[in-house]
């Protein structure tokens, strides 16, 4: 059974047809509030035993949306999917607070995710998650570090529209 966030409405037929809010000269917002949730689509393939592999996590940069600026079904549509139709795949979500999560590599260095905004000409809610370390604000994680990140970020993801492919 896949655990479900049961504080938001399930997906009404209706809001499928809706278009997700373009750029359209929009500028970024940089700040997130710690309880504004982030959404990622997923297909069945990502889950296993109830929770979503933290292999299914790409790196760098893994791709979200946030609530701010769209509903967690906007991830699945076209303008937010880069032209692709995605049927039957999922989205999950998390508060951009249980995200911003920390490992330590090997040689004790530190590397944090944090969420930024970065819209695109068709999704201006697309945001992805990049990662800090004490001497970088775009630093790149060893990959012992990359492994401990994905399993965190697996834990923190909940299922909002469970995939049915």
């Amino acid at each position: 059974m896949m655990p479900t966030n049961p504080e938001h409405s399930p997906l009404s037929e209706a809001t499928l047809q809706a278009r997700p809010t373009h750029q359209e000269g929009r500028t970024v917002v940089d700040s997130f509030d710690s309880e504004e949730f982030l959404y990622r689509r997923y297909a069945l393939v990502h889950f296993a035993d109830g929770q979503i592999l933290p292999q299914s996590i790409s790196f760098p940069k893994p791709s979200f949306n946030r609530s701010k600026f769209s509903r967690a079904e906007d991830v699945l549509h076209v303008d937010c999917c880069d032209g692709k139709k995605l049927p039957g795949w999922g989205v999950l979500e998390s508060s951009t607070s249980d995200l911003c999560v920390s490992a330590e590599s090997g040689d004790k260095r530190k590397f944090t995710l944090y969420p930024k905004h970065v819209p695109k000409p068709t999704c201006y809610a697309h945001s992805e998650l990049w990662c800090s370390s004490p001497s970088s604000e775009d630093a790149k994680p060893t990959e012992s570090s990359k492994e401990k990140l994905r399993i965190l970020l697996s834990r923190a993801l909940k299922v909002k529209i469970p995939a049915t492919a």
